[in-house]
């Protein structure tokens, strides 16, 4: 009655191959594409950078893949992304061949990404503020919260993004980028 460990086994091998072959191409080069320089997954920055890309670009609805994403220390998180990120690093890749309105969504990113009045926070930090930021407000907050309210729960999560005034400049891009 139960299920055996053979079949158990069977499965796991099953979702694990599922996973290999399913693994997203697009990664890679939008990776570059936005920030100038190849993916190493051995990097933690890098893989925070790759996370809440994407997180932005599937909201802006390019297609970057199908990853579901739920709160996490550093904001939105997709243990499947983070998957494919570790199955695709150092893997060869072709370019990137988008829509004109999903390469021109990529650029108004990179345009973002790439901010040089971002404050004190490092490339990294500035994407985790940005990607924190949306989805407090469409995830967590209750519907209408303003920005002073995403804001403040931006400060009290994460209080390594302390920087008040980079957080608006941080809100009022999302803003743009969304509008």
């Amino acid at each position: 009655m139960g299920c055996s460990c053979f079949s158990w086994f069977r499965y796991s091998k099953l979702i694990f191959w599922r996973r290999v072959i399913m693994a997203n191409r697009y990664l890679l080069p939008i990776f570059e594409a936005l920030y100038g320089h190849t993916f190493d997954y051995s990097d933690f920055d890098q893989r925070m950078e790759m996370q809440k890309a994407i997180y932005l670009l599937q909201e802006m609805g390019v297609p970057a893949g199908d990853y579901g994403f739920r709160w996490y220390h550093h904001g939105p998180y997709s243990q499947s992304l983070q998957d494919d990120m570790y199955y695709e690093n150092g893997r060869m890749y072709d370019p990137l061949n988008l829509s004109g309105e999903h390469n021109a969504s990529l650029a108004k990113l990179r345009s973002v990404i790439q901010l040089h009045s971002r404050g004190p926070y490092s490339v990294s930090n500035w994407v985790e503020c940005l990607a924190s930021l949306h989805y407090l407000r469409e995830n967590i907050l209750s519907f209408g919260a303003n920005q002073e309210e995403v804001i403040h729960a931006l400060e009290q999560r994460k209080p390594h993004l302390n920087s008040h005034e980079t957080n608006i400049l941080a809100y009022q891009q999302i803003e743009e980028l969304f509008a």
